[in-house]
């Protein structure tokens, strides 16, 4: 551990490390730590083969763990993407790329499977802390939305006409909400797994598909 803390460039620290699914995964710090959500998606992510894109890619374990001939990873925080790249190397993953994109920003081409756990917490300004990067990965606004609206308005256009969104989904953020807003837009929405937590939330991973 003393030499891989030793390797890093960004002046981070690795605050944890984790297996799943035979993968080793290392978190520096200011980067979110997988949860249950995390684990959740990571589940059907397994599935998501082809062209495969990881907004909000984190650490990297939706991405390393999906089965995609090409994998693009985007996150706004730098230190996550040095992250992944990380564990892309410990892993020998020779299929992955990731890059600085707000969403789509910076993203080309059309996918077979886009894959997302977004922020979701209503989040006020008191409850933000002092790290910034930390804060992005789970800030959702007060309504819990705002980056799920964004999104939802963006990513058909970089799916594929057979390609498949897979969507992990708190109920703190309106999952209903956002069923309705992907069948007004015409795509066949499938919940895939729900799971109960203490506190009343329950997250929900979504398949959405054109019909």
């Amino acid at each position: 551990m003393l030499e891989l803390k030793e390797s890093l460039s960004n002046g981070s620290s690795i605050s944890s490390s984790f297996e799943f699914k035979g993968l080793k995964f290392f978190i520096f710090s200011s980067v979110y730590a997988p949860a249950e959500d995390s684990f959740l998606l990571a589940k059907y992510s397994r599935t998501a083969s082809g062209r495969v894109l990881d907004v909000g890619t984190g650490c990297g374990i939706q991405a390393l763990v999906s089965r995609g001939s090409e994998v693009v990873g985007v996150d706004v925080n730098p230190v996550a993407l040095e992250n992944a790249r990380f564990n892309a190397d410990a892993n020998n993953k020779n299929n992955c790329v990731f890059f600085d994109s707000n969403l789509f920003e910076k993203v080309e081409g059309k996918f077979d499977f886009v894959l997302f756990n977004p922020p979701y917490l209503p989040t006020s300004e008191s409850d933000k802390t002092r790290n910034v990067l930390l804060d992005k990965a789970l800030d959702g606004g007060e309504s819990g939305r705002v980056v799920v609206d964004i999104f939802l308005r963006e990513f058909e256009k970089f799916l594929k006409p057979k390609g498949k969104l897979l969507l992990l989904h708190s109920s703190y953020a309106g999952t209903g909400e956002t069923i309705r807003v992907l069948k007004r837009k015409g795509f066949l929405v499938r919940v895939l797994e729900k799971k109960r937590f203490p506190f009343f939330e329950e997250l929900s991973v979504l398949e959405a598909s054109r019909k």
